[in-house]
């Protein structure tokens, strides 16, 4: 039976019952320092990632794709039946168009008044020369074109759109038949020498049968194909060939609905493959806590009920373990579900343009599902690390990943290599290897972020930085506060009121201003107190004396 790659690499952990203390260093510290890092990245890229069917090409049809022979398949049945019930290819409806039978009058009458250029040579066609009007893209071709069929678009419309209807004698067209710009080049270069011998031939004779004639027509106008210019103007045709199918089709709701029911279908199946590989991990450490205390009490008699009863409490304390985590669990599956999602659109994205191998989808999900979760920690950080540590934690995300990536690419490159041609052996062996890489890079490169000088001194002045950072963001978090509270303080005030004081006030300054003496000055003063209510604790200047010398006075107004 196949195992996982996760239980592979653990099974060759060993129990770590009865190993000498010496062991305990070196390699068998760094699994027991990390193997639960190790072992969920394993089980949720590896034993789960069966769940998860990649496809050459992506999840969604491009016009790349569906034109690309390596892909055998569609990714939606409905565009493969649409394309399988195309129709046979009648030349007929392609020559009933109205924009070929606008054109096809056009150069009639271009060719009339003596000025109708051959598109393929540049030179004047004669009024009496037989002219056919072109597809540069062969009908035939447009007419058989999956990324045609996919777009929605009519073959007529397209084979006639201006771009593509070219003036030529009517021996290059008839030559040219369904073949490509670049194909008709091969031909003719490939007919040359043989060409010009047989023009050679018959000019050099006195006379020259009717049939003769029109051979030596025919090959004179071969001969003057400019394969330049018809590469230019199969270019331009193309061009504009290429841009209208992909207007329409990746503006389609046909496109966008694929794309989204695939990326959400995606997201979904990475998020329940996070989610799981968290509960598994968390069953397997119960399991491998539990597990040796119960075969040490079976060592001396073994009791079927005792064995019994210790499986039902390890399973009670997994369960127990799970649920402690839930909150993980659901935050494993969210993670999972926009990486998964952006995975898709990403896979789609890049099949536009490049057809991709079916290995490349695991490689956006696990690189998404890194960049996911180093967001998480560095913009939310819920675990509340210094500025360096969390760099660190990002770094160990990103080496899981890639040695998480490696071991798939060696998987895959070992499952082509055939190096055992047994049944069922042959589909082992490559997991086995791929996980064994995946395990020994991620345990090496954790250990070494962990353990590395360079890397602590890093993360210290790290830590430092953060520390002037939190200095300062402490400074603005106590200004915040009390401007929240000035703000309080100040939604309580009567702002009419507060506009008739400040008259008031600006009107007793310019009083104030202009006193031109002592006795003025005080009588401003006076009468202010009784304008505005002040009782004063003195009525006399006496009074006033007393009062300023009193100690224990106090002014209230």
């Amino acid at each position: 039976m196949q195992r996982s790659g996760s239980a592979v690499f653990v099974e060759a952990l060993g129990d770590g019952v009865g190993q000498p203390d010496s062991y305990e260093s070196g390699f068998r510290y760094i699994i027991r320092q990390y193997e639960e890092v190790v072992v969920r990245s394993l089980i949720t890229s590896f034993g789960l990632e069966m769940f998860i069917q990649d496809r050459r090409g992506g999840d969604v049809d491009t016009i790349n794709t569906v034109r690309d022979p390596s892909v055998t398949d569609y990714a939606n049945k409905r565009n493969q039946r649409d394309y399988e019930n195309r129709g046979e290819y009648n030349p007929a409806d392609y020559h009933a168009n109205p924009e070929y039978i606008r054109a096809r009058a056009d150069v009639s009458q271009r060719q009339k008044a003596g000025n109708l250029y051959d598109a393929y040579s540049g030179k004047k066609l004669a009024p009496n020369q037989d002219v056919d009007l072109d597809h540069t893209i062969s009908a035939k071709e447009i007419h058989d074109d999956p990324g045609r069929v996919l777009a929605g678009i009519s073959g007529p419309e397209l084979a006639n759109m201006e771009t593509n209807l070219n003036p030529t004698h009517r021996s290059v067209n008839r030559s040219k038949k369904a073949k490509s710009a670049s194909d008709f080049s091969t031909y003719l270069d490939e007919q040359r020498e043989s060409r010009r011998s047989e023009i050679a031939e018959l000019k050099s004779k006195d006379s020259l049968t009717n049939a003769e004639r029109k051979r030596l027509e025919r090959l004179e106008q071969l001969e003057s194909v400019d394969t330049d210019r018809l590469a230019v103007r199969d270019r331009v045709a193309r061009r504009e060939y290429e841009s209208r199918l992909a207007r329409t089709y990746y503006t389609s709701p046909k496109f966008l609905k694929d794309t989204a029911r695939a990326a959400l279908k995606r997201g979904t199946q990475l998020g329940i493959r996070q989610a799981v590989g968290l509960i598994l991990a968390e069953v397997w450490f119960s399991v491998r806590e539990e597990f040796p205390r119960i075969v040490a009490k079976m060592k001396a008699d073994f009791d079927i009920k005792v064995f019994i009863q210790g499986i039902i409490q390890t399973i009670k304390r997994a369960f127990n373990r799970v649920k402690a985590k839930y909150k993980e669990i659901i935050s494993a599956y969210k993670q999972g579900l926009l990486a998964g999602y952006l995975s898709s659109i990403s896979s789609t994205v890049i099949n536009i343009f490049a057809t991709t191998a079916k290995n490349v989808g695991r490689i956006l999900r696990e690189s998404w599902a890194a960049v996911v979760e180093s967001v998480k920690i560095l913009v939310f950080n819920p675990d509340n690390l210094p500025f360096g540590e969390m760099l660190r934690a990002v770094m160990k995300i990103i080496a899981t990943t890639v040695s998480v990536i490696i071991g798939g690419l060696v998987q895959e490159a070992v499952g082509k290599m055939n190096l055992v041609p047994i049944p069922g052996l042959a589909d082992v062996v490559p997991i086995f290897l791929g996980s064994l890489v995946t395990g020994i890079m991620s345990v090496t490169m954790l250990y070494f972020l962990d353990n590395s000088k360079i890397v602590a001194r890093i993360v210290a002045y790290a830590n430092r930085l953060k520390d002037k950072y939190d200095h300062a963001l402490e400074y603005y978090r106590e200004v915040h506060a009390r401007v929240v509270v000035y703000a309080a303080q100040l939604e309580g005030i009567d702002y009419e009121t507060l506009e008739n004081e400040v008259r008031a006030l600006r009107k007793l300054n310019m009083k104030l201003g202009a006193a031109k003496d002592g006795a003025e000055l005080n009588l401003v003063l006076v009468q202010a107190i009784k304008d505005w209510g002040i009782d004063m604790p003195y009525s006399t200047r006496e009074e006033m004396d007393a009062f300023m010398n009193d100690k224990d006075a106090i002014l209230i107004i």
